[in-house]
C-alpha cells in the first residue's frame, strides 16, 4: 500500500483534531444538560416534600390530610406520594402506580433521590420525615417524579448532538483536505 499524500495527511490530522474537539464539547454539553436536569428534579422533589409537610402540619395527619393532598396534587398525574406513620403503615396514597412493589410495602427510599422504573417509566423519588406534629406523630412520606419526559428529551439531544458532531467533523475533514490541497499546490507543481 503506498504512503498517504502529504494532502491527505494534513486533512486526515485536521479531521482528527476537529472530530476530539468536537466529542469533548459533545460531552461536556451533555453532562451539563443532564446535571441541569438533576438539579430541576431535586428542587422539585423538594418542593413537593415540603408542600405534603406544610398540608400535614396544617390538617393533622387524619382524613383532613388526604383531602388536603389529593386537592394539592390533583391534575399532577407526573407525582406520586406515600404517607406513612413512623411504623410504616401507609395513611395516604397518590398514584400509588409511581412506585414499586417493594417501595409500596414500605421499602424506604434514599433521601438524597433514587431512581427506578415502573412499566417502562422512569421516577425518581425521595423520602423524608415530617417533623412531629403537636401529638408528637412523625411520618415519613415518600414523593416520585416521572422523569420519563427528561430522559426521552435527554436521549433525543444526545442523538442530535452525536450527528451533528458526526457531519462537522466529515465537514471538517472535507475542508480540511481542500485547504492542504489548494495550499499545497505549488508544491505540486515544483
Amino acid at each position: 500500500m503506498p504512503p498517504l499524500s502529504l494532502t491527505a495527511r494534513l486533512a486526515l490530522l485536521f479531521a482528527l483534531l476537529t472530530a476530539s474537539l468536537l466529542i469533548v464539547v459533545g460531552i461536556v454539553l451533555g453532562r451539563a444538560v443532564e446535571r441541569h436536569f438533576d438539579e430541576l428534579d431535586a428542587h422539585e422533589l423538594s418542593a413537593k416534600l415540603t408542600l405534603v409537610g406544610n398540608l400535614v402540619r396544617e390538617a393533622g395527619a387524619g382524613t383532613g390530610a388526604g383531602q388536603r393532598l389529593d386537592a394539592a396534587f390533583a391534575g399532577q398525574d407526573t407525582v406520586g406520594l406515600l404517607l406513612r406513620a413512623a411504623d410504616g403503615t401507609l395513611l395516604h396514597a397518590i398514584q400509588p402506580g409511581a412506585f414499586t412493589t417493594a417501595q409500596l410495602a414500605g421499602a424506604p427510599l434514599g433521601r438524597s433521590g433514587e431512581t427506578w422504573q415502573v412499566a417502562q417509566r422512569q421516577f425518581i423519588g425521595r423520602e423524608a420525615v415530617l417533623p412531629p406534629d403537636d401529638e408528637g406523630t412523625a411520618l415519613r412520606a415518600a414523593v416520585a417524579l416521572d422523569i420519563s419526559h427528561h430522559a426521552h428529551f435527554l436521549h433525543e439531544v444526545r442523538h442530535g448532538l452525536w450527528l451533528g458532531i458526526s457531519a462537522a467533523a466529515l465537514a471538517a475533514a472535507l475542508l480540511g483536505w481542500l485547504a492542504a490541497h489548494r495550499g499545497l499546490a505549488p508544491l505540486r507543481r515544483m
